[in-house]
């Protein structure tokens, strides 16, 4: 098979690591199925679930508080005393309703805006584990083409150091020709090694996010063509990134924070509410408060003096919410930058592959050229050698773009935080 039909079919087709066993007998799984597994299975998806029930949980507690309560105080006992021993019944329903309570209205609204600030921060972090998973992928497939191309120059090599011990044992060559090749066949199987080390380490990463077994052969593959949306364009990027999950996760808690400064200032000012109680106190006379009946009014809590406590939560809550601005504007800038850098990255690839396709060519020329010359004697072994080293280094380094540019896509739609499941579906089609 000619390298060049080889990179197309090799690095964008199930055949990729065909050189592997077993290798047609697994099914391959799709992108979105990988990544709808990681989502699930990930140990940090239990936390996420954790952390958005305990928001929910604070949010309803807080709802409760501006809601009326009633409450049952019974009391059952005896009394020894030094003139006279006595049981004592006391029973009260209470019912109690705030009239004017501005504090639990801010708390209220600051649950609401931390529960909103962490479903934000689980879709942030949702998509960030998309977009390690698909790097992943890619760094799999990178990591099988180079062993592919090695592959290729390591059967190359072999066929022509018994060229080489051959002609030497004759007295045709040198035996600094058959060290150096020798030296070049050594350098191919370490790198053929680190190769295969270095995938099998990103497939254990894959198989502890997704929480299965995993091997190469089941690895889903990204289709080749780039998919470029029209809601994307550049113009549309600063809306975008205001509404990535992480600056709405940011802008929420900010807001939870402006609803806890609003709250420290009314949580020590005057506080209202009306009772009302059915009251049943018998201890035969023995207790000042005996009584049978209904009770009700207004009980009034006006704080006069604190020591300074209200103006410190006042101070500090204001200072946190200066961080939360600092920090929003330097993700946003940090976004920014990283889709300027993923788009340049695509571009520039783009380019390159231009510039690797005519290298390809023009090595597979150079290849032709060596292997006549060697016929006719003006060329040797190890210059014929060099020249298929230069195209496979050529394929290897297209195969290696092409994974990089959708790297550099997938970054691009994490920055302007539109990773996500129906996205992924969309570039499989």
């Amino acid at each position: 098979m000619k390298p060049l039909k080889l990179l197309r079919w090799g690095f964008f087709s199930l055949g990729l690591l065909s050189a592997m066993p077993n290798w047609a007998q697994a099914e391959a799984l799709r992108v979105s199925n990988l990544v709808e597994k990681a989502l699930a299975s990930h140990p940090d998806s239990a936390l996420w679930q954790a952390q958005t029930l305990e928001a929910k949980a604070q949010q309803a507690g807080a709802e409760s508080q501006i809601q009326p309560k009633l409450q049952l105080q019974s009391e059952l006992s005896y009394a020894w005393m030094q003139k006279k021993d006595f049981g004592r019944t006391a029973n009260q329903l209470l019912a109690t309703y705030p009239l004017y309570a501005p504090q639990l209205e801010e708390n209220l609204t600051s649950s609401d805006w931390k529960s909103q600030a962490q479903m934000a921060n689980t879709l942030a972090e949702q998509q960030t584990l998309t977009l390690k998973v698909i790097k992943a992928l890619l760094n799999v497939r990178i990591l099988a083409a180079q062993r592919v191309y090695l592959q290729q120059e390591k059967q190359a090599i072999r066929a022509s150091l018994a060229q080489v011990q051959q002609r030497f044992q004759v007295g045709y060559q040198d035996l600094n020709d058959v060290v150096e090749m020798q030296a070049q066949a050594d350098n191919n199987q370490a790198l053929l090694l680190e190769a295969q080390q270095q995938q099998l380490q990103v497939l254990a990463d894959l198989q502890a996010w997704i929480g299965e077994p995993l091997t190469l052969e089941q690895v889903p593959k990204l289709e080749e063509t780039l998919y470029f949306a029209k809601d994307l364009t550049e113009a549309s990027w600063p809306d975008l990134i205001e509404s990535h999950p992480q600056i709405k996760a940011l802008g929420f808690t900010w807001q939870a924070k402006q609803a806890e400064v609003a709250f420290a200032q009314s949580q020590d000012g005057p506080q209202l509410q009306a009772f009302g109680a059915y009251v049943y106190n018998d201890s035969q006379q023995n207790f000042y408060d005996d009584m049978q009946g209904l009770r009700g009014g207004l009980q009034l809590t006006i704080p006069l003096y604190l020591g300074g406590k209200t103006q410190a939560k006042l101070d500090e809550t204001r200072a946190q919410s200066q961080v939360l601005l600092a920090r929003q504007q330097a993700q946003m800038l940090l976004l920014k930058t990283t889709a300027q850098k993923a788009q340049l990255g695509i571009q520039s690839a783009q380019q390159r592959l231009v510039a690797l396709k005519n290298a390809i060519l023009s090595n597979q020329q150079a290849v032709k050229a060596a292997e006549e010359g060697l016929k006719t004697g003006a060329r040797n072994v190890l210059e014929v050698l060099q020249a298929q080293s230069r195209l496979y280094a050529a394929q290897k380094a297209t195969a290696t773009l092409k994974a990089q540019m959708q790297m550099d896509q997938m970054t691009l739609f994490w920055a302007l935080g539109v990773l996500d499941l129906e996205r992924l579906k969309i570039t499989e089609q």
